[in-house]
């Protein structure tokens, strides 16, 4: 074979497996892949996000649009307000600060972000990929989202690859696919590999939870640490200003790596103009003195919820104890059939008149 035809060769291999590459892309896109509810929401949202008119964007998890009559919410606080819905099951705090970002364009009329939300929804623990972060991340995104989500090499090149390519994304399916295809059994049962895949379907092992920190954010002797246990400075009690004598808590890096996301999300808006308020739902009355009091974790999480919200500028008003609901117009302990929302609507409603 002569010198020109060995590049030529070359070259061609290269496109031919660049072409096969295209293809498998395209065809898990085609036929495994669903775009995530965050996606779609932000998508949906970015399309009619110039239209004129004042908005209130609602962001939190399902429990918004299961509580809360958007359409009526906007009726009622009137002046052609539109409520446009940002909320997202299992979304937490780091999806909402990336859409601060990555999806509210420029010059849209925000009026406010409101994150009516349940128990511990502000800084509620999920894997990056179980909270869709990665699809809603920008490109930009990714080195943030990987320092502070991650503790090891393993997770941080698995996010990327997760960003990057389908085929990664569900080579599990891929793999059990083709087992199939010879008749064999696959080695693994089920859709595993999906983009909510946890540390046992194909997500890395080394993701940042379950460590224990102190409050310098050292890891605590004793317990299990991930891979890589050199944390974030910022994913530590000093890293987010807090002083070690303020609460007699252990805080775990769940809990400090959460806060930390919702600092960030209140730190966006803050940054771009756009007042976010945070509504506590109410429980359903006849469950609450089964609860168990307010334990020193649980009132710690509040002040420090409540630190966070008075540090950049945010607002948090609960709706009231006498807005009408009886236990008979819950589903369970949050969830409210149609009478229940229609009441809280329209004290929501009556409440956002008075902050807007």
């Amino acid at each position: 074979m002569s010198t020109a035809a060995r590049p030529l060769s070359a070259l061609a291999l290269l496109a031919l497996a660049l072409a096969t590459a295209g293809g498998l892309e395209w065809a898990v896109a085609r036929h495994y892949d669903a775009p995530v509810p965050a996606l779609l929401k932000a998508r949906a949202y970015r399309a009619q996000a110039m239209e004129p008119g004042p908005q209130l964007i609602v962001m939190g998890t399902c429990l918004p649009e299961q509580t809360i009559d958007l359409d009526e919410l906007a009726r009622q606080l009137g002046g052609g307000t539109r409520t446009l819905n940002l909320a997202a099951p299992a979304t937490g705090p780091r999806v909402w600060a990336l859409t601060v970002d990555e999806w509210i364009p420029e010059g849209a009329d925000v009026r406010a972000i409101v994150v009516p939300y349940g128990h511990h929804d502000p800084t509620i623990v999920l894997a990056p990929w179980e909270s869709q972060a990665v699809d809603v991340a920008g490109w930009d995104d990714m080195p943030f989202l990987v320092r502070n989500s991650c503790t090891g090499p393993a997770c941080a090149s698995d996010l990327v690859l997760r960003k990057a390519s389908k085929a990664y994304r569900y080579r599990q399916r891929l793999a059990n696919a083709l087992w199939a295809a010879v008749g064999a059994r696959p080695p693994e049962d089920g859709p595993v590999g999906g983009p909510h895949a946890g540390p046992g379907e194909g997500g890395p092992a080394d993701i940042a939870d379950h460590a224990r920190i102190d409050a310098t954010g050292a890891p605590i002797q004793g317990r299990e640490v991930a891979e890589g246990a050199a944390l974030p400075a910022e994913v530590s009690a000093a890293g987010l200003g807090w002083a070690a004598a303020d609460d007699a808590v252990d805080w775990s890096q769940d809990d400090l790596a959460t806060f930390l996301w919702f600092d960030d999300f209140l730190a966006r808006a803050q940054a771009r103009g756009i007042p976010v308020i945070l509504v506590p739902l109410p429980l359903r009355s006849d469950l609450l003195p089964r609860r168990r009091p307010p334990s020193p974790d649980g009132r710690a999480y509040r002040a420090r919820l409540l630190e966070a919200v008075d540090r950049y500028g945010a607002r948090h008003f609960e709706l009231g104890a006498d807005i009408g609901l009886t236990p008979e117009m819950f589903e369970d302990e949050v969830h409210v059939g149609a009478e229940g929302r229609r009441l809280i609507t329209r004290a929501l409603a009556d409440r956002l008149r008075e902050e807007l």
